[in-house]
């Protein structure tokens, strides 16, 4: 994976990691939009806050059998949201084709969103939420989403993981790990 990202990714920036509409709030008086819930934040790609954005307008955590909706963002939408963006970020109005570049990179990173999702989702419905069959669910989809996404962006690399085997490895773990808890030291 990390000759697909040397090739196409931009640096790596201080990153929110979990940039969707719901953790946005609207000030009216300022007109402009402020960030909340940065229990998240860490070094990332600069685009996956982007592509985790448009991911989460496409999802729908109460059915996750949803997703993605119908309504997930058109590029025309993408161009004036990253438009409006990059000209927020870096005070400058920014050309046609940095924002396409732009775009182009966060729709390569989203499957690193899927990844990541994917797996939190997974612990929590293994550690957390075991009664909540949707995260479970929820997580299954974020993982099948992710290898198709390496799939499409490494050609070259055969993809030999399931998301089977990435819930029974998962649920192995978890499984030492409760165990251990329980462990006391002398």
């Amino acid at each position: 994976m990390g000759k697909i990202f040397a090739k196409k990714m931009g640096p790596m920036v201080l990153s929110h990691n979990d940039y969707h509409t719901g953790n946005m709030l609207w000030d009216m008086e300022k007109a402009k939009f402020h960030m909340i819930d940065f229990s998240t934040v860490a070094i990332n790609y600069a685009e996956f806050d982007l592509a985790n954005y448009f991911i989460s307008l496409g999802l729908n955590e109460d059915h996750p059998d949803l997703y993605p909706r119908i309504d997930q963002p058109t590029l025309a939408y993408k161009e004036r949201f990253v438009r409006t963006y990059l000209q927020a970020r870096d005070d400058i109005v920014p050309s046609s084709m940095k924002i396409m570049k732009t775009i182009e990179r966060a729709d390569c990173v989203e499957m690193l969103s899927h990844l990541k999702w994917g797996l939190w989702w997974l612990r929590r419905s293994y550690m957390v939420h075991q009664d909540w069959p949707l995260a479970n669910k929820y997580a299954r989809i974020r993982l099948q989403k992710y290898l198709s996404a390496v799939a499409k962006y490494a050609k070259d690399v055969k993809v030999e993981r399931t998301v089977d085997d990435f819930l029974s490895s998962s649920k192995d773990s978890v499984v030492k790990l409760k165990h251990l808890q329980h462990l006391k030291y002398e």
